[in-house]
């Protein structure tokens, strides 16, 4: 049985949890912009429509990063993006998972 006791006991663990780890899924677009120089501006631009150069290496067309078609994909479609990779678009090394959350905070900032 439920009490009144148990469910304060269980609102205050989960509470206790987020405000002991929060820091661990908050994303931040001003690191997020720093990671992204570091990691992806190479080949998706300072402006993140592509590099010119890399486009014609690999005969491909970049999609500006903050397109409706790119700012649709859920944050989990970009981080597998980003974790795996996809067609000619190699995985990105060595990024933690919060780095991870960072670019994807910087991207969002990049719709509207």
């Amino acid at each position: 049985m439920v009490t009144n006791l148990s469910v304060g006991k269980i609102c205050g663990s989960v509470f206790l949890f987020f405000a002991l780890t929060g820091s661990a899924f908050s994303q931040d677009p001003a690191t997020g912009l720093s990671v992204y120089q570091s990691k992806c501006q190479r080949c998706h631009g300072a402006d993140a429509r592509g590099n010119r150069e890399i486009s014609v290496a690999l005969d491909i067309e970049f999609r500006y990063l903050g397109s409706a078609e790119t700012q649709a994909l859920t944050d989990l479609e970009i981080r597998q993006l980003i974790v795996r990779g996809k067609g000619k678009m190699q995985r990105v090394e060595s990024m933690t998972a919060p780095n991870v959350r960072d670019v994807i905070a910087y991207l969002r900032t990049l719709g509207g």
